[in-house]
């Protein structure tokens, strides 16, 4: 391999081997940019379909409270209505959690994929 000298007299490596390399670099940060692509596609989804569900049960929640009748009743219409909201909410955290770990290991392993193929040959 040979290393030329820059004007700011610091070694750089010759035009092939810095295209080869330029490359592989390229090559990993398209992979890396297509999975995150992919995994905030997937988080936005979710996000949706979270919304959508929850603007559903916000109105058969705001139905129930406009048929009660009594006190009582809009109580309990309003207690059932916040545990579900709160369920809800806590087994959304956990699939967001889940889609961003797996979103991390797709990243490592792209990562990983991308980090062998930019390693630099060590034949002359």
């Amino acid at each position: 391999m040979k290393a030329h000298k820059s004007e700011n007299g610091h070694k750089t490596l010759s035009s092939p081997r810095r295209a080869s390399m330029n490359g592989a670099m390229t090559g990993a940060i398209e992979k890396s940019a297509t999975a995150l692509g992919q995994n905030m596609r997937s988080l936005q989804d979710e996000g949706v379909r979270f919304v959508t569900r929850r603007v559903e049960d916000n109105l058969r929640a705001a139905e129930q409270l406009g048929k009660s009748k009594s006190l009582p009743e809009l109580f309990a219409a309003q207690q059932k209505w916040f545990a579900d909201m709160t369920r809800a909410y806590s087994e959304e955290w956990v699939k967001c959690g889940e889609l961003l770990s797996e979103a991390m290991q797709a990243g490592a392993q792209v990562s990983s994929n991308g980090r062998g193929a930019t390693q630099p040959d060590e034949t002359p």
